[in-house]
Order: structure tokens, then C-alpha cells, then sequence
């Protein structure tokens, strides 16, 4: 069964097996047949949760740090990695993950540009972090920093996560 947040209004499946998580956006499945793919990752995070021993993987394409200290906006809670992160959890335990058996794996955080003399990958990176530490997780892999765009591909079949940079798929 695969639940789609609210906040997927522009995600959906390309080919029947590869589910594309866009900006600002998550996805929860226990079908493993699902391919989840989230692309164009600069400063943005793309953050895998996966259970294992259910079969519960979840993706989530966080933009900014956190929803305090920006603009009063209509954006949902994926489209920040604190906010993010925590909806992210909530939906794959409603789906029948366990937290105790739940690990998380992480991608993106470059650099390819400043916005308004703000490192916003590197911000984005941090708050991961502070979410985890808070929420009482730890990052098992994760792909950080640089000016490449990557591309996250989680198999959740295998359970198997990938990242691409310029064309290389390298294990994750």
C-alpha cells in the first residue's frame, strides 16, 4: 500500500514503478515494486527513512532549513527539512513502520549557488542534523556538499538507495 502526503499534489508514478517526489514533497510506501526518485538535488535534501524488517520506505524533498524565521508562506511541511522530517516519520509509522527499526539516509546540501549571501545547503544540512539529534536517530550514509546536483533513487524492493552525480550512480 503506498500513501501519497498531502503535500505530493504534483508527484506521481513515471512508469508504474518509479515514483518521482518532487519540491516540497514525500512519500510513503510499503509496495516493493516502488522505485522512489527525487532529481535536481543542489542545496535541497533529498532524506530516505526505510524499515526494513516491514517494508516501509519513505522519501521526502525538503527545500529550506525550517518554516521559523521565513516568510509566513502557503508551503506544507515537506517543503521544510525540520518540519519535513517529522511528517516524514509520522507517515511511515502510520503505514506501519516501527521506529525502533527505521533508518535514515540522506543526500544534496551543495553549493551551486548562494541565495542572498545565504548558504542554504549547508543551513539545510545542519537542521537535518539538529532534527535527528533531536528525534533520536542517526544518519547511517548520506552525500553532502559540493556544487553537483545529484539525483536520490531508493529501490524499495531491495531497499537499496542510490545517488547520481554527473551521470555516476554510486551506492548509497
Amino acid at each position: 500500500m503506498t500513501t501519497v502526503h498531502k503535500a505530493l499534489q504534483h508527484s506521481g508514478l513515471l512508469d508504474g514503478r518509479r515514483r518521482v517526489v518532487s519540491l516540497g514533497a514525500l512519500v510513503v510506501t510499503a509496495d516493493p515494486a516502488e522505485i522512489l526518485a527525487t532529481y535536481s538535488l543542489g542545496s535541497c535534501l533529498g532524506i530516505i527513512m526505510r524499515d526494513d524488517i516491514h517494508g516501509v520506505s519513505g522519501l521526502l524533498h525538503a527545500v529550506l532549513p525550517r518554516k521559523e524565521g521565513t516568510a509566513p508562506s502557503k508551503r506544507p511541511d515537506a517543503w521544510f527539512v525540520e518540519e519535513g522530517v517529522e511528517t516524514l516519520l509520522a507517515a511511515m509509522l502510520e503505514n506501519g513502520a516501527d521506529r525502533r527499526a527505521v533508518t535514515v539516509k540522506a543526500a544534496g546540501g551543495a553549493h551551486p549557488m548562494e541565495m542572498k549571501g545565504r548558504a542554504v545547503g549547508a543551513e539545510n544540512v545542519r537542521a537535518l542534523g539538529s532534527v535527528l539529534a533531536r528525534l533520536r536517530f542517526d544518519l547511517v550514509a548520506s552525500d553532502f556538499g559540493g556544487v553537483d546536483p545529484r539525483t536520490l533513487i531508493h529501490d524499495t524492493g531491495s531497499g537499496r538507495t542510490s545517488v547520481v552525480v554527473l551521470g555516476e550512480e554510486q551506492p548509497l
